[in-house]
């Protein structure tokens, strides 16, 4: 009956496993007493004709002995290939849950050899897999991926993301993604940053926390969107927020995002906020409880919550008190050149006003001209322990008012100033016909 085929023990390994099947098919090939009948099969056992039924599936050789050639092998053959049978069957049942290092995951990857349902432990780090959207070959990632740290920042070639993904920790930053599939779960951090092509993001979204900094495409949040830290920042296009989401207990930063109007009603508790550059934020929820801090620089709200009260305030990052926030109109020029703590000061000299504040010190003038008509002037004020303030008023037609801008305090003219502020870093170049 030719060479008999002896199996050991069940193999662990993938690589085992498709050893394996060698040994499945070399058993078979004494079957049939031909060596054809070892190419006819496929490379998981298949007879052709029947690649619709997996090895595992053949149950035992009386599989073998109903397809007519039960007839020809003997009984001891029959027992061998019923043991190949059930151990590779075993075998492949069991590749589902092998749980593959980030490094072994990563070149099954490459070599587009990622399966459907692989697990991975470790830090996944695909960020260099940079290329054209339609490069070939393209990043084959595969479906119902479970892993503990994917990252795929940078990967310009990424535009969608396969069904199914658990992940503790996935970073898709500056990426191409548009959308994400409702199947995806993120149990700690999705990193969004950057993907200035990211429209929406699946209804009922729950992450621990969710980062959508510069997703300037970005117009609304997902429906019952549940997250303790939220980062909205510089989502310039965002205007609305969604019926029903949930942000507790953490932080949300949605500085920088200028068509904001108010908070939503659903916002109950937070530890930080972080609303600063939103020129159009106008008031806060009145039952709003924030317990560490907010930061409300360049917003137009003139008052906290009832159940904020004593909230520690800052503005940009600086503590100040309800008076800086709120009254700026008590705050003078003495107060500001008194404060000794630089970062403070500053803070001062913007709610003050650089006009308002000019108006009320001996400024020294580095220079005055005319420019169409219209006066213009270079004023200098040192600053204890700080750069002096150098500053260039003139009159802008288009605002008919006196208008007051800082720069750099190494300008010397009023021309290398106006030029500075056009853009310019060559005054001889900048020669406008009016200034506007």
């Amino acid at each position: 009956m030719g060479s008999v085929v002896r199996l050991q023990a069940a193999p662990t390994s993938h690589s085992d496993a498709c050893h394996l099947v060698c040994c499945v098919r070399a058993v078979v090939s004494t079957a049939f007493q031909s060596p054809a009948g070892a190419a006819s099969l496929g490379p998981f056992g298949h007879r052709d004709g029947d690649e619709g039924q997996p090895l595992g599936d053949t149950g035992s050789a009386g599989w073998w002995y109903n397809r007519g050639i039960g007839h020809s092998v003997q009984s001891s053959l029959y027992q061998q290939v019923e043991q190949a049978v059930a151990m590779a069957s075993s075998i492949f049942e069991q590749h589902e849950e092998i749980t593959y290092t980030a490094r072994q995951a990563r070149q099954l990857i490459l070599r587009g050899k990622a399966f459907a349902g692989m697990r991975v432990r470790g830090q996944l780090d695909l960020s260099d897999c940079t290329g054209k959207p339609g490069s070939e070959p393209p990043l084959q990632l595969p479906e119902q991926l479970i892993a503990t740290s994917v990252n795929l920042a940078g990967c310009t070639a990424l535009q969608a993301l396969p069904e199914g993904w658990q992940c503790y920790d996935l970073d898709l930053s500056q990426t191409l993604i548009r959308s994400l599939p409702a199947s995806l779960h993120v149990d700690f951090r999705l990193n969004l940053t950057g993907c200035t092509r990211l429209t929406h993001l699946p209804d009922g979204l729950k992450v621990g926390s969710l980062i959508v900094r510069g997703c300037t495409a970005l117009e609304i949040l997902p429906e019952r969107l549940d997250v303790y830290f939220l980062d909205i920042a510089q989502c310039v296009n965002l205007i609305d927020w969604p019926n029903e989401a949930s942000v507790r207990i953490g932080r949300l930063d949605a500085s920088g995002c200028p068509q904001i109007r108010t908070l939503p009603p659903w916002l109950k508790r937070l530890s930080q906020i972080n609303v600063s550059d939103c020129v159009s934020l106008m008031q806060l929820p009145d039952h709003l409880q924030i317990t560490s801090w907010i930061d409300l620089a360049n917003t137009r709200l003139t008052s906290l919550p009832a159940a904020s009260s004593g909230v520690q305030i800052r503005w940009r990052g600086v503590p100040i008190d309800e008076r800086i926030a709120f009254r700026p109109e008590t705050i003078t020029a003495a107060e500001v050149l008194n404060e000794t703590r630089i970062e403070r000061r500053r803070v001062l000299l913007e709610r003050l006003g650089y006009a308002r504040f000019l108006d009320q010190v001996q400024a020294t003038i580095l220079d005055e001209d005319e420019q169409s008509g219209n006066e213009r002037r270079l004023l200098r004020v040192p600053m204890i322990n700080d750069e002096d303030l150098v500053c260039l008023t003139m009159y802008t037609p288009a605002t008919e008012r006196q208008s007051v801008v800082r720069v750099p305090p190494t300008i010397q003219t009023c021309q290398h100033a106006a030029a500075w502020i056009a853009g310019y870093d060559n005054p001889d170049e900048y020669q406008p016909l009016m200034e506007t």
